[in-house]
C-alpha cells in the first residue's frame, strides 16, 4: 500500500474511532449527586411566551423582542412571518422543553415541537437579561446553520490574514524545511566522501540520502502546495449562516405542518432554486418523505447536503434514514455529527441514545445517557433507562436512585411500569415497592408543588395538569410540557395521575369517530398527514376498547395494497377481521398485503414480526415463517428464535398430526396416540363445555375451536417459554398431555383452565380485562382446596388493587407478583359470586362485552354506584366473612369404566399414571 493510501486510512480509522468511540470512553458513573436541573431564569421566562403563541401566535413573540434583535429591525409584518416560519403554526402544535447544558441555561432555551402531520422542529431561544427580566434577541431552528459551527470556522482574534494568510504561510514554510534538509543531507554526504573509517562513512552517506531523498518528498509537497488544485466549491447549504430571511416558506411551513400534502407540492415548484430558502425547503421535504417513508426520495434531498454539514437537521434526518436502512455504524457517526453542532441539549442525546441502543452500540447508549445525567436532564425516560442499566450491571442501590429521580420527574402507568423489563427489577425492591402504591383503587395522582411567588397564568380556555414534577397545559388542540415546571405552576391546580394523559387522548380519538368514518372513505383521503394520525389514533382506541367491528367499518375503503395507508392500520383491519369471523376475508387480505410493495421493501423488524404474527393467526406458516426469518437475520434474538421454532412447530402439526372433530372442537393429536386416545380427550372437553355452561353462559352451537395435544417435550421446547407454563389458549388450545395416560384431577384441571378462556373469550367478544379471565379460569378447575392469602399480603403491604391486578398479569413481571396476582384473582372472582350471586358474575362479563371500557364501569353497572367502596367491601369480606380455605367438589375423569364421578365414591381406584415430565413441583399445581 502506498504511503498517502495508508495515511488516509489511518486518518479515516482515526476519525471513525472519536465520533464512534468517543462518548463510550466518557462513559464514567454520573456523579452521585447528579440529579435534574432546576428551571433557569430563562427557562422560565420563555414558558409564557410559549403559552401566548400558543394563543395569539408570532405577535406574542413580537412583544417580548430584544430591541437590539435583528428581527426587531424588520416591519412587525415581516418580522411575524420569520418568527412563524420557524415555529410554525400553532394550531395543533406539541411544545416541550428540553435540557441544555449548564453553561447555556441563562442564554440559550431549546424547544421541541411536532406539528399535527407529524413533522418536528426543535427550536433555539437565544435571549438576554434586560434590567431583571429576559427578552428574545434570535429564534433559531435546526435547519439552518449552526451557529456554534461557523463560530468554530472563524480565524483566531489577532491572526492576520485569516484563513488566507494561513493557507498564504504554508507553502513558505515547506520550502524552508525543504532547504534546510537538503543542506543537511548535502553536509552529510560531503563528511562520508572525506571520512576515512568504513563504518563512519556508511553512516554518514546513509543518512545524507535518506535526508536529500525526504528533501525531495518535501519539494514535491512544495510544488503541490504552491499550485493547490481547485477546491471543491462548499454546498450551497454551508454558503449561509442562522437569521436569513426565510419568510417566503411561510405557506410552505403551514402545509407541511397542518398535513395538506398536495398543498405542499404546488408550493415547493414556486420556490427559489437555491438560497436559504431552497435549501430549507429541500430539507423539509426530506423530512416529510421520511415521515411517510419514502426513503429513496428522502436520501436523494439529503444528498444535497454532503456529510459532513453544517445544519443539524441534515445530519439528524441522515442519521434517522440510515438507522432505517440498516446502515448501523453511519447512522452512529450521522447523530455525533448532529451532536457536534451543538448547542448540547437532552433532546437530541435522548434521541441518539434511544438509536445507539436499538442499533446495538450500548456503549455509546450508555456514554450519552451519563451526559444526560451530568447535566441534569429533566428526561425522566433517560433516568428509567439509566436505573434499568444499573439493575442489569448489578448496581442496585444506584438503580434505586435513578428510579427515583424518573419517577419525582413523571411517574409511569402501572401497565408500563410492569412492562418495562429490567426496570420492574429495582420497582420491585423493598425501598422502592412500597412508594408505588399498587393498592390503590387507580393510578395514584402525584404533584411536586414547590412555593412559586410567581404562578403561571392560564389564557381562557386553558387547561393544565401535574403530574409530579412535569406541566402540561392544554389549550385547544395544542399543548405545552414543561418536564420539572412544578414551581410554575397555576394556584389550585390539582395533581394528576400518570395515565391521565393516555386517557384524554383515546377519549378525544372516540368522540372524532363519525367524522372520520366520512372523511377517511378511501385509501387517498390518507395522504393528508393530520387526517392519516387521527385514524391512527382512533384505530389504536378502537382495538384498546376491543370494538372490532368499528375497526372494520371505519378501515373499509383501505385495500391491502395501498400506499397512502400505514403498515399499522392495515395490520389492525387485518386483526378486525379476523376477531369478528372474517378468517376467509382476513386470510386473502394478508396475502395481498404479504406482497404488497410497502412490506416488500421494509426491513424494519417490528413491521415484519407483527405481519408474520398475524399471518400464523389465520395459519398462513409459509409466509410467516420467511417473514421470521428476515427478523432473526436482523435481530439475533432469543425470543424471535423461539417464535419461529412455534411456528414451525404450528406448520408441522398442521401437516402431520391427526384430527378429530367433536361437536364443538378439532382435536390435533401425535398419530401415534391413536384415535382412541383422541376420542377420550374430546369426551373431556365435551363433557367439561357442559358443566363449564353453568360458568361461562354460552348460547347457540358456538365456536369450534382448535385443542392441539402435544407431548410436554414439544410443548416445553416451544410453547413454555415462561416458568410454570402448562397450557395456553391463544385462540387455540394447547395441551401438554400427549403423553397422559389417566385424566387425572391436576390433568383435568390443565384441560379445565384453557377451556374456560376460549368460552370467555367467546362470550365476552375477547374483552374482558385480564384479573376477570384468570379468575374465573381458576373457578373453572377443580382444584379441592384454596386458601385466602388475601388478609396476609394485605398485613405485608402486598395487596394489590384491580387495576394493578389487571396489568400484573398482562405483563406477569416476575414470578412472585404473579403468582400473588393470580391467587388474588380467584379471591376477587369469589367475592362477586357470594356478594351477588354467579348471576352477578355472569352480568359482569355481559358489560365488557357490551362495551364497559373499565372494571370500574362494569361494576357500577352491575353493583350500582358504590362511590369507590368495592375494594373496602371486599377487603373487609376476605378478613372477616370470607372461608380461609375455598373448597370444591372434584368430579374424576380418569377411571374410563366408570365415566363421571364425584370424589369420595367408595370405588377403588389405582394410583394414576403421570408421566413426570408433566409433574411440576407440588406448588405449581
Amino acid at each position: 500500500m502506498p504511503p498517502s493510501a495508508t495515511r488516509s486510512f489511518a486518518a479515516a480509522a482515526l476519525l471513525g474511532a472519536v465520533l464512534v468511540a468517543t462518548p463510550a470512553a466518557a462513559a464514567e458513573p454520573a456523579a452521585p449527586d447528579a440529579a435534574p436541573r432546576e428551571l433557569s431564569g430563562a427557562e422560565r421566562a420563555t414558558v409564557p411566551w410559549v403559552l401566548a403563541y400558543l394563543e395569539r401566535g408570532p405577535a406574542a413573540l413580537i412583544d417580548v423582542l430584544d430591541p437590539l434583535s435583528p428581527l426587531a429591525k424588520l416591519d412587525p409584518a415581516d418580522a411575524a412571518r420569520e418568527l412563524a416560519v420557524r415555529a410554525g403554526p400553532p394550531g395543533g402544535s406539541r411544545w416541550e422543553l428540553a435540557t441544555v447544558v449548564p453553561s447555556l441555561k441563562d442564554r440559550t432555551v431549546v424547544w421541541r415541537v411536532g406539528f399535527p402531520s407529524g413533522m418536528d422542529e426543535t427550536l433555539l431561544f437565544q435571549v438576554v437579561a434586560d434590567g431583571g427580566a429576559f427578552r428574545l434577541r434570535e429564534v433559531d431552528m435546526l435547519s439552518e446553520p449552526s451557529r456554534l459551527s461557523a463560530a468554530a470556522e472563524l480565524p483566531r482574534p489577532g491572526a492576520a490574514g485569516g484563513d488566507g494568510a494561513k493557507e498564504t504561510s504554508r507553502p513558505g514554510r515547506i520550502a524552508a524545511l525543504t532547504v534546510v534538509l537538503a543542506f543537511l543531507g548535502a553536509s552529510f554526504l560531503t563528511g562520508a566522501v572525506l571520512r576515512r573509517e568504513p563504518v563512519g562513512r556508511a553512516v554518514l552517506g546513509v543518512s545524507g540520502l535518506a535526508l536529500l531523498v525526504t528533501a525531495w518528498i518535501g519539494f514535491k509537497a512544495w510544488e503541490r502546495a504552491s499550485h493547490p488544485p481547485p477546491r471543491a466549491p462548499r454546498p450551497p447549504a454551508e454558503a449561509w449562516s442562522a437569521g436569513a430571511r426565510l419568510g417566503d416558506l411561510l405557506p410552505l411551513r403551514e402545509a407541511l405542518a397542518t398535513g395538506t400534502g398536495s398543498e405542499a407540492e404546488k408550493l415547493l415548484s414556486g420556490l427559489p432554486r437555491s438560497g436559504p430558502v431552497a435549501e430549507v425547503a429541500r430539507l423539509w421535504s426530506a423530512q416529510r418523505a421520511l415521515s411517510e417513508m419514502d426513503l429513496a426520495r428522502a436520501g436523494r434531498l439529503l444528498d444535497g447536503f454532503p456529510p459532513p454539514s453544517r445544519i443539524p437537521l441534515a445530519e439528524v434526518l441522515r442519521a434517522r434514514l440510515l438507522a432505517l436502512t440498516s446502515r448501523e455504524s453511519d447512522a452512529a457517526v450521522a447523530y455525533e455529527r448532529a451532536i457536534n453542532l451543538g448547542p448540547g441539549q437532552d433532546a437530541l442525546w435522548w434521541e441518539a441514545a434511544q438509536a445507539f441502543d436499538l442499533l446495538g452500540f450500548q456503549e455509546n447508549a450508555t456514554a450519552f445517557l451519563r451526559r444526560l445525567a451530568r447535566i441534569g436532564s429533566r428526561e425522566a425516560g433517560a433516568w428509567y433507562a439509566l436505573a434499568a442499566q444499573a439493575a442489569r450491571e448489578k448496581r442496585p442501590e444506584e438503580g434505586e436512585r435513578f428510579f427515583r429521580t424518573g419517577w419525582r420527574l413523571a411517574p409511569l402507568s402501572r401497565r408500563a411500569l410492569f412492562r418495562s423489563g429490567a426496570l420492574w427489577a429495582v420497582a420491585s425492591r423493598p425501598a422502592i415497592y412500597p412508594t408505588l402504591l399498587l393498592d390503590q383503587p387507580g393510578e395514584p395522582a402525584y404533584a411536586t408543588v414547590a412555593g412559586n411567588p410567581a404562578p403561571l397564568t392560564l389564557p381562557a380556555g386553558a387547561v393544565a395538569r401535574l403530574t409530579a414534577s412535569e406541566l402540561r397545559v392544554s389549550l385547544g388542540r395544542s399543548e405545552m410540557t414543561v418536564p420539572g415546571g412544578a414551581a410554575l405552576a397555576p394556584e389550585g391546580i390539582l395533581p394528576s395521575d400518570a395515565g391521565a394523559g393516555e386517557r384524554e387522548e383515546e377519549r378525544r380519538a372516540l368522540a372524532s369517530l363519525p367524522r372520520l368514518t366520512t372523511a377517511a372513505l378511501n385509501a387517498g383521503a390518507l395522504t393528508q398527514p393530520l387526517l392519516r394520525r387521527e385514524v391512527e389514533a382512533a384505530v389504536s382506541a378502537l382495538v384498546k376498547a376491543g370494538r372490532f367491528e368499528e375497526i372494520v367499518a371505519l378501515t373499509a375503503g383501505f385495500p391491502p395494497r395501498s400506499e397512502s395507508v400505514p403498515l399499522g392500520i392495515l395490520f389492525r383491519k387485518a386483526e378486525a377481521l379476523r376477531k369478528t369471523q372474517r378468517v376467509e376475508e382476513a386470510r386473502a387480505f394478508l396475502a395481498e398485503l404479504t406482497d404488497s410493495p410497502a412490506v416488500t421493501r421494509s426491513s424494519t423488524p417490528v413491521v415484519l414480526f407483527s405481519l408474520a404474527e398475524l399471518l400464523v393467526s389465520v395459519e398462513r406458516y409459509d409466509e410467516a415463517i420467511r417473514l421470521l426469518e428476515r427478523v432473526a437475520v436482523r435481530v439475533p434474538n432469543a425470543g424471535v428464535e423461539d417464535r419461529l421454532r412455534q411456528v414451525r412447530m404450528e406448520k408441522r402439526l398442521a401437516g402431520s398430526n391427526e384430527v378429530l372433530p367433536t361437536d364443538h372442537f378439532d382435536v390435533v393429536y401425535p398419530p401415534d396416540r391413536g384415535a382412541a386416545f383422541a376420542r377420550r380427550i374430546g369426551e373431556l372437553l365435551e363433557a367439561e363445555r357442559r358443566r363449564l355452561l353453568a360458568l361461562v353462559p354460552l348460547t347457540g352451537p358456538g365456536r369450534r375451536t382448535t385443542v392441539q395435544v402435544l407431548p410436554w417435550d414439544e410443548f416445553a421446547m416451544t410453547w413454555a417459554t415462561v416458568p410454570g407454563v402448562v397450557g395456553i389458549y391463544d385462540g387455540k388450545i394447547r395441551l401438554p398431555l400427549g403423553g397422559v395416560r389417566e385424566l387425572v384431577p391436576e390433568v383435568v384441571a390443565i384441560v379445565s383452565h384453557e377451556l374456560a378462556h376460549a368460552m370467555l373469550a367467546e362470550l365476552t367478544e375477547d374483552r374482558a380485562p385480564r384479573w376477570l379471565q384468570e379468575g374465573v379460569a381458576q373457578h373453572a378447575e377443580m382444584v379441592r382446596l384454596r386458601s385466602n392469602p388475601v388478609p396476609g399480603d394485605v398485613s405485608r403491604g402486598r395487596f394489590l388493587s384491580l387495576s394493578s391486578l389487571d396489568a400484573v398479569l398482562e405483563a406477569l413481571p416476575d414470578p412472585s407478583i404473579s403468582e400473588r396476582a393470580y391467587q388474588q384473582a380467584f379471591w376477587w372472582v369469589a367475592f362477586v359470586e357470594r356478594t351477588g350471586g354467579r348471576s352477578a358474575l355472569q352480568r359482569l362479563l355481559l358489560a365488557h362485552r357490551d362495551g364497559a371500557a373499565t372494571s370500574e364501569e362494569a361494576i357500577g353497572r352491575v353493583f350500582g354506584d358504590l362511590g369507590g367502596t368495592f375494594q373496602r367491601r371486599f377487603l373487609d369480606w376476605c378478613s372477616g366473612p370470607a372461608p380461609k380455605v375455598w373448597t370444591m367438589d372434584v368430579l374424576r375423569y380418569d377411571d374410563a369404566t366408570a365415566g363421571i364421578r364425584a370424589v369420595g365414591t367408595p370405588k377403588p381406584r389405582k394410583t394414576p399414571e403421570v408421566p413426570d415430565s408433566l409433574r411440576p413441583p407440588p406448588d405449581e399445581w
